[in-house]
Formats: C-alpha cells, sequence, structure tokens
C-alpha cells in the first residue's frame, strides 16, 4: 500500500478530532471540514495541549 502523506477529514466531532489530531501527529498533511465552524475552531488548542504533553 502507498503511503499517503494527505487526507481529508469530514467531520470534526469526536471521532473526527481524533483522526485529525493523529494523523497531524504522524506527520500527515491533513484538511478538515464540518459543517459547523466551533469544531473546527477547537482544533488548534487540543493540538497545542497535546503537543505539550
Amino acid at each position: 500500500m502507498a503511503d499517503r502523506k494527505n487526507l481529508t477529514v469530514f467531520g470534526t466531532g469526536v471521532l473526527g478530532s481524533q483522526i485529525i489530531l493523529q494523523a497531524a501527529y504522524n506527520g500527515k498533511n491533513v484538511v478538515a471540514y464540518d459543517i459547523a465552524q466551533e469544531p473546527l475552531d477547537r482544533l488548534p488548542d487540543r493540538w497545542e495541549r497535546l503537543r505539550k504533553d
């Protein structure tokens, strides 16, 4: 299987956000879409908290 470097995620709820964060942590380029803006706005803060741990 080819090593994929890009990932698109539709939905940034509980499952989508975990997929996004794990993929980004492992060096993937991630593009996220959600029907609402609020979940997208929370992702950078969650990312920073995880990076500090």
